[in-house]
């Protein structure tokens, strides 16, 4: 297809060219219909304003607090470009980034983030904490070339930066097909004292021979793991996983995504070392950052009660969960309860329960679900069962699995159902003393 105009024959040619190398290579040919020449003007028409708000000034990075995960203290934050486009608005990273990867602007791009990260971080040298880590993203584009280390190394000189204050990422699809080079390169940067770490790991390759091979000092989870971690047995274990790997091999593990309470005191029960997300503070400018670093109290958390047996009571009658309430009122319990099965989860997230009564018939999820759950997420959790329907099957299979301990029918004898109870607790500790 023909350009009417010298540049709309480059667009051409340029989106010719991408996909040619989508379709196998520099030996692929490629005929671009009226789509694909539409979508290749935008293309272009978007890379010449990326080139344009460069000249103009017109992104500017933001900064994410990270934290440690048993203090909740500022350990670091991580660097991220913002654009504000003078008439479009904000313009998300996620739409002119991969514009900007298909092409050679990822270079400047980055190398004004370099830049740019540097000029604050010399400013911020006296007001960060000790051990104190600025986080940079860095392109597959950028690890292979040649000029990064030596741009790298002058701005370092340039602001007097203490490179163990640096921390670069780059993702697990980074370093396909560049393995060597990406070795070589990110061993140069941590024989100077930078730090490096795998960003978004578990959504790529998740190759194990590539922890073992490059100079790595963090793993990052992946938001998509940590959004359903309360509620998802599967991400909770996934996470689970990855921090007894990083721990076996000497990593530290950052989770990135934390929005609510359940999922940081989860993660922290995880032992995750480090915690970044809209639940301590978004992405903020270099002033509200530095605000944040000077405030010792900035970001506070409710400790939640350790050190006495919980008993949570999951039912979705109120008259109910009164009454259990009151028969449990005199026991030296700490009694929480809820009629969301969901909330339940979030619960369990928060602190340690000991024993859980829980309703066979809930709209959310039924019990026998819950318990399943819980076993996987909560192992030492004892799981006792309330229900005013005897459906044989599903609580049979349930007990059969080792997701019930305990089934009483409603209405319960309260002796045998307190009696019940202590026992329960009996046997937690007993597991809590195995493990």
């Amino acid at each position: 297809m023909h350009g009417k105009t010298p540049e709309q024959l480059l667009a051409m040619l340029d989106e010719a060219h991408i996909q040619a190398k989508v379709a196998g290579g520099a030996h692929s040919l490629c005929f671009l219909n009226a789509v694909a020449a539409s979508q290749s003007m935008s293309r272009f028409n978007f890379r010449s304003e990326i080139e344009r708000a460069l000249q103009a000034q017109e992104f500017e990075l933001h900064f994410q607090p990270q934290v440690y995960s048993d203090s909740v203290r500022v350990s670091g934050c991580e660097a991220l470009i913002r654009w504000h486009h003078p008439v479009k608005g904000f313009i998300s990273p996620m739409e002119f980034i991969p514009i900007a990867e298909e092409t050679d602007l990822i270079q400047n791009v980055g190398n004004w983030v370099l830049k740019s990260a540097f000029t604050h971080l010399a400013l911020w040298k006296d007001a960060v904490p000790k051990n104190f880590r600025m986080a940079i993203n860095l392109s597959a584009k950028q690890l292979i070339s040649k000029d990064l280390l030596p741009y790298i190394e002058a701005l370092i000189k340039t602001h007097g930066i203490n490179p163990k204050m640096l921390e670069f990422e780059i993702t697990e699809s980074a370093i396909v097909g560049n393995l060597e080079e990406c070795i070589g390169l990110l061993s140069q940067l941590r024989s100077m004292g930078c730090a490096i770490s795998i960003d978004d790991f578990g959504t790529g390759y998740s190759n194990l021979g590539y922890l073992k091979q490059f100079p790595l000092d963090r793993l990052k989870i992946d938001r998509c793991f940590v959004k359903e971690i309360t509620h998802s047995a599967e991400d909770a274990l996934l996470s689970k996983l990855i921090v007894q790997i990083s721990q076996t091999l000497g990593l530290k593990v950052v989770a990135e995504g934390v929005e609510t309470e359940a999922q940081y005191h989860l993660l922290r029960r995880l032992n995750c070392d480090y915690l970044q997300g809209y639940y301590f503070s978004k992405p903020v400018p270099a002033d509200e950052f530095l605000a944040i670093l000077k405030s010792p109290s900035w970001r506070e958390v409710e400790t939640p009660v350790i050190g006495q047996d919980t008993l949570l009571i999951v039912d979705d009658e109120k008259a109910v969960i009164s009454s259990l309430i009151r028969l449990f009122r005199r026991s030296k319990y700490h009694v929480i309860s809820t009629t969301s099965a969901k909330e339940a989860l979030e619960l369990l997230a928060v602190q340690p329960v000991g024993v859980l009564l829980c309703d066979q018939r809930m709209p959310e999820m039924s019990g026998t679900d819950l318990l399943r759950r819980v076993k996987k997420m909560y192992p030492d959790t004892v799981r006792i069962m309330l229900s005013g329907y005897a459906e044989i099957d599903a609580v049979t299979k349930a007990v059969n699995e080792g997701a019930i301990y305990k089934f009483f029918l409603k209405p319960w004898n309260d002796e045998e159902l307190v009696a019940e109870v202590n026992s329960a607790f009996l046997y937690y500790h007993a597991k809590l003393a195995d493990t």
